[in-house]
Order: structure tokens, then C-alpha cells, then sequence
């Protein structure tokens, strides 16, 4: 069901015309050859060849643009078309799915139509966005990621992710891919230039590179396609910076200027069994931020922050305090819509409920944040329902920024590996660059990232002097035995300038809570 029975790979030669400096000569063959007599010959490059040869189930071309990742693609997947769906005789279903609907369009169903041609049986349905070959029913599901719930239904055999590197292909998209390969083991090829450390770095690229079985990673120049010379590297070498450089020509992961959260390290710590991090073998300089998931002891104190993000992304950040060492986890977030403010409040402090057996609380809170100056309202839906959540300590965004820097650079604040979604967007958060490549102050697309806006807040009340004596801790307040009252005997002592809860003058030298506080509930 590929463009013809007799696909032939080509004799890789050792160098293309345009490699390693020379100008080409002659026009270099074109990937794809159909001859009269019916065959086919794909003309790989080296870096496609070990692409097309690799047998691990998931496959990472990572390289610089013009490689020729996308028409590669999708022959990749024809083949497996080929190869799987003659398991299947009512038909099989296969994904090819992109970061927006603008490159599906120009880039990748292009490609699949100059194979997979109505001769051969194949059609594509522009209303319900797939290819189906009229003899057997086997099908391609065609999809952007930018709409995620396009890809929870079907069971596929295989997928081809084109793009997957873009901030638009979130992790959400990705998990739902192997969700409808889990059956069959479907194969996946990732094909994409790097834009970021999101999770196609820690969760494909860094796989393969650390060795994890069924996983590989294909690096390759852009140069390194015949069609594109050496010329224009080197004059794309002279006009960019070389962080983008390396990004967009050598398909190597940089650091992009303008990254927010450059210090927040993606790497797995030492961790006790089932618990957190073994300090005994903890290396600053190796490890990184990152911590297998672990039940926190019902012991520790909770910190909770939520960001309205509207009716349909409000989301919620879970902290919990080793309050021996000052160390503070990420371990639970939550996002969503399509209820209340009031409803979701109530969700939320279900996790404060006693223990039937025991009567003691699952969980401890000690204070909820959220939102701006201006979203009192939803401040008060959630306070009517009984969770006191109170405008965040800072609620200037530069200054909240720069509170969550120093804790990732003291490394004081750590994220549970399950949380996708938070990692996600840490690896993401960045400034605009103007035309020269250079950070701006502005946040790029700043409205999408809902649970750092919930980790700002929260951080706030996070002291930056670290543990000290439990005088010198900012006190426990146990909102859950009395919400209204501790909320409020927590104000009063906050604006008259007072310890809260302790009716103390404030010392001067109390980095843990910042003096300027806002009204309740404005």
C-alpha cells in the first residue's frame, strides 16, 4: 500500500555533492524516484539511511532545517504501513500528526499525498482530516496538536509526529499518541528541528542518549541534505547567534536566549526508596531539579497555589515542605474547566479531609494563593466555599519570577517527574526576541502558562532564608480547623505589622513574608 511492492534503498554513497565544503555540480537525485517499469528508489542520505535502518521503537530525527526530516516521514511511515497493516485484514489505523494546522497543510500532507496517490487506492477525506485506502479501510488519522483532543480516539499501529520540537506540540499531545499506540506497541518517528527543552528533550532525546532501550536519536546537519550547500551553512553560520545556530542548522539542543527558567535543570536526583532526595548523594554540579514520584509524609506542611486561567484553565499547584531541610516538591497539579469556582474549591480541599481511620487530616495546608489584584471575585467564590486562598505575598510578575529563580538556584524546590505539565511549561517560559535575536522584557504568549502563574504565587510565602530554628519558621496555620477565623487573624496581624499568629512585632530581618500585604479577598 506504499507507492509501489518494490521499494529499493539506494546505495548510500560516502559523500553527497555539497558535503564538506564543495559546491554541487550537478542537481543531487531526488529523495523519491518511480520508474516506469513500477519501482521505487529512495535516495537516503547517510542521516536518513541510519534513520530508515534503526529498529527501535521510537525513533528521534533531530536536525537543522532543510534536512529533509518531513518528506523522509513520510515514507517512514508508509513502510510500517506496509510492514503492519497486512496483520489487519478490516482495515488498521495510523497517526500523522503536526504542531499546527498551517504545516499540516503546507508541509505534511503534501508529502504523504505525493506517495500515497489515488492509483494505488489512497484518498484523502478533507472533512473528517484522514487518507484511507479504499481496498482494505486501513486509515490515516491526520492531526494538529494544537488540538489535542482530536487524537482520543482510535487505536493505532503506528505514528509520525512532524514538528514535535515546537512549543505548539505539547506533552499533553504526546501522551495522548501512546495512549492510542498501547495496544499494538505502535512504532513512533519523531521528525524536527529543536526549539526547546521541553519534553521531546527529556523525554525522547535524553532517553536515547543515556541508553534506555527502544530508544534512539539521529542528529544531522542541515547540510547534511545533498540539496542544500555548504555556502548557505556558512552564511546562515555568519548571520545567527550561535546558540540558534547550532539549534536550527545542526539540529543540536542549545539553550534559547530568553529562556525564563534557565536554571531549572530537567535531570533526575538520587532519591531514597520511595521517598525524596538522598542529600548523601546529591551533586548540585550533575543533578538537576527533577524527583521520581513519592507519597510526601502526611506530616509535611502543604502549600497550595491556584491561577483562575478562566472557566477553562484554572489551575492548581500541590507543594509539600520537608520543613527539616527547607526543601520544597512539586508533587500534584491539576488543570481544567467546566466547573464553578465554588466546585472546584471544594475538590480542591477534599484532600485536607481527616482520615476516616485515624481522624487526622490526609494533608495540612498552610496557605492557599492565587490570582491578581484583580480576581477578588474568584478570591471569594473559594473562600465561600471554605478554602481561605488569599492574594499571593508578590503579585508583581518580575518580582515572582526572580523569588522562583532563587529557589531552583538554591536548590530549594524540586519537581515530581509525573508533573508533565508544569515541566513542560518551565521548559518553555520565554522572552520575546526582537529582530536580533535579543530577549526582550516582554513574556512570549504569557496567557498559556497557568501553572507557573500558580507557582509564582505560591512561592511567595516560600521564606528565603531557608530552615532555621521552629521559632524562626513562619507558623503553621491550620486553615482547615477554622478557614474564616485563622484567615482572618492571619490579616489582622499581617497589616498591624505583626508575626502572623503570634501578635509579635515584625523583626526587621524576616525575609519569609513580605511586609506589603493587600486587602482580604481584593
Amino acid at each position: 500500500m506504499t507507492a509501489s511492492d518494490a521499494i529499493r534503498v539506494a546505495q548510500t554513497p560516502a559523500s553527497f555533492p555539497g558535503g564538506e565544503g564543495v559546491l554541487p555540480t550537478s542537481a543531487p537525485p531526488p529523495l523519491f524516484q518511480k520508474f516506469s517499469d513500477g519501482h521505487v528508489v529512495l535516495n537516503l542520505h547517510p542521516g536518513q539511511r541510519k534513520a530508515w535502518d534503526a529498529p527501535e521503537r521510537f525513533v528521534a530525527v533531530i536536525a537543522g532545517h532543510q534536512g529533509g526530516k518531513t518528506e523522509f516521514g513520510a515514507h517512514w511511515l508508509a513502510r510500517e504501513i506496509k510492514r503492519t497493516a497486512i496483520n489487519a485484514p478490516n482495515g488498521a489505523d495510523y497517526y500523522a500528526v503536526t504542531a499546527t494546522y498551517d504545516l499540516f497543510k503546507l508541509k505534511m500532507l503534501p508529502s504523504l499525498q505525493a506517495i500515497l496517490t489515488p492509483d494505488i487506492g489512497w484518498n484523502y477525506h478533507a472533512g473528517d482530516q484522514t487518507m484511507e485506502h479504499k481496498g482494505s479501510k486501513t486509515r490515516i488519522i491526520l492531526r494538529s496538536a494544537a488540538s489535542p483532543g482530536g487524537l482520543e480516539a482510535g487505536t493505532g499501529r503506528a505514528a509520525w509526529l512532524d514538528e514535535c520540537g515546537q512549543d505548539a506540540f505539547t506533552m499533553e499531545a504526546w501522551e495522548a499518541v501512546q495512549r492510542r499506540l498501547a495496544i499494538h506497541k505502535g512504532r513512533v518517528l519523531f521528525t524536527t528541528t529543536p526549539y526547546n527543552f521541553g519534553w521531546l528533550k527529556t523525554d525522547v532525546h535524553d532517553k536515547a542518549v543515556a541508553g534506555i532501550r527502544n530508544y534512539v536519536v539521529v542528529q544531522f546537519r542541515s547540510c547534511d541534505n545533498p540539496a542544500y550547500s555548504m555556502e548557505e551553512y556558512e552564511r546562515q553560520r555568519s548571520l545567527l547567534p550561535s546558540w540558534k545556530f547550532e539549534m536550527t542548522c545542526n539540529g543540536i539542543f542549545t539553550l534559547p536566549a530568553g529562556t525564563i527558567y534557565s536554571d531549572f535543570r530537567a535531570t533526575l536526583c538520587p532519591a531514597l526508596r520511595e521517598g525524596p532526595i538522598d542529600f548523601e548523594r546529591y551533586n548540585p554540579s550533575k543533578h538537576g531539579h527533577l524527583i521520581r514520584d513519592f507519597t510526601p509524609p502526611p506530616s509535611w506542611p502543604r502549600l497550595v497555589g491556584v491561577d483562575f486561567g478562566g472557566s477553562e484553565n484554572l489551575a492548581i499547584l500541590w507543594l509539600a515542605e520537608d520543613t527539616s531541610r527547607g526543601i520544597y516538591y512539586a508533587y500534584r497539579e491539576t488543570m481544567g474547566g467546566g466547573m464553578s469556582g465554588q466546585e472546584h474549591a471544594r475538590a480542591a480541599l477534599s484532600y485536607t479531609r481527616p482520615n476516616p481511620n485515624t481522624g487526622i487530616p490526609q494533608e495540612t495546608v498552610r496557605v492557599w494563593t492565587g490570582g491578581a489584584k484583580s480576581e477578588g471575585d474568584a478570591r471569594l467564590q473559594w473562600n465561600m466555599a471554605g478554602v481561605p486562598v488569599i492574594l499571593p505575598f508578590i503579585t508583581d510578575v518580575e518580582a515572582g519570577i526572580d523569588h522562583v529563580i532563587s529557589l531552583i538556584r538554591q536548590n530549594r524546590l524540586f519537581v515530581m517527574e509525573s508533573l508533565t505539565g508544569l515541566r513542560q511549561e518551565l521548559a518553555t517560559y520565554a522572552r520575546e526576541l526582537d529582530k536580533a535575536g535579543h530577549p526582550t522584557m516582554k513574556i512570549d504568549d504569557k496567557g498559556r502558562f497557568h501553572r507557573l502563574d500558580a507557582l509564582r504565587g505560591i512561592a511567595s510565602a516560600i521564606p528565603m532564608d531557608g530552615p532555621g530554628p521552629a521559632e524562626e519558621k513562619s507558623p503553621l496555620i491550620d486553615f482547615a480547623a477554622s478557614p474564616r477565623s485563622a484567615a482572618m487573624d492571619y490579616l489582622e496581624d499581617v497589616e498591624d505589622g505583626r508575626v502572623p499568629n503570634t501578635g509579635q512585632p515584625e523583626r526587621p530581618d524576616k525575609a519569609w513574608i513580605e511586609p506589603r500585604w493587600r486587602e482580604y479577598m481584593r
